[in-house]
């Protein structure tokens, strides 16, 4: 009897280059999120956090940002930030696959577990969430202040 092989995932995951900067400020300009700075992703790398890039192939055969996760931490738990997928990728496991290799290298640098913060009408996001184990906690608040006036 022979076996079949599984089908391979439509994307591979890497470490972060600066030269996706483009792509995935794009990719968070649609998907409306903040977008990081070049400067600010290079100080998440220098304080041991991560930045994750899914990389996909488009149906010309051009390779293409599939999605980017940025983590951090505060030394004692991990933080994930910007979880973000393209369009032509959503629905075929590229977040989930990216909060994955988030948790594996949170895990890994030593630190105690693993939080995110997510907008109150983003239902398909909380569901993910829910999937992959996390909890909502009914406990806390979030306060913020922001230094440019937003």
């Amino acid at each position: 009897m022979s076996k079949t092989a599984a089908p391979s995932k439509p994307f591979t995951l890497r470490a972060y280059r600066p030269e996706d900067y483009p792509a995935i400020l794009a990719l968070w300009q649609y998907t409306r999120q903040r977008p990081y700075r070049p400067e600010q992703i290079e100080r998440v790398l220098r304080s041991e956090g991560g930045v994750l890039v899914a990389e996909g192939v488009l149906p010309n055969g051009d390779k293409a940002v599939a999605g980017v996760l940025i983590w951090s931490h505060n030394g004692q738990v991990g933080h994930l930030w910007r979880v973000a997928v393209a369009a032509e990728f959503r629905r075929q496991g590229v977040a989930s696959a990216l909060i994955h290799q988030a948790e594996a290298d949170i895990r890994a640098s030593g630190l105690d577990g693993v939080g995110l913060l997510t907008r109150i009408l983003n239902s398909a996001a909380q569901s993910l969430y829910v999937k992959l184990g996390y909890r909502h906690r009914e406990d806390l608040i979030f306060w913020s202040k922001r230094f440019d006036g937003e």
